[in-house]
């Protein structure tokens, strides 16, 4: 719980500055420090395969201000449902985490066509 809490508190920082590669950076190696605590060997591989995967579109998806102040927000509402240990709001928080930046990457990628 400790890491989890301290690790949203650290891409909040990290948001501050305005770096996005920095920003997405410490994001990719947060799921995967969770991924490793969950001690669940399989699910260690799918989200190391996923994060890896998905790596381009995170940084599109994270590539705004407001996008990476609203990421920091969705960290914080998952650190305290599982401190809070409301699995079900954990769950919405982890949802919109990736919602978020999967819609934003969209329609990025949408405009960046039509241009």
């Amino acid at each position: 719980m400790a890491r989890l809490r301290a690790g949203a508190e650290r891409l909040a920082e990290i948001a501050k500055q305005g770096d996005a590669d920095a920003y997405t950076s410490a994001v990719y190696r947060h799921n995967l420090m969770l991924a490793e605590a969950s001690g669940n060997g399989f699910l260690r591989n799918l989200v190391f395969s996923l994060a890896h995967q998905t790596l381009r579109y995170a940084r599109l998806g994270l590539s705004t201000p407001k996008r990476r102040a609203q990421s920091v927000r969705n960290w914080r509402l998952l650190a305290a449902a599982v401190q809070g240990k409301d699995p079900k709001a954990a769950q919405e928080a982890a949802e919109k985490l990736v919602r978020d930046s999967r819609d934003t990457a969209v329609k990025l990628l949408r405009n960046e066509h039509l241009d």
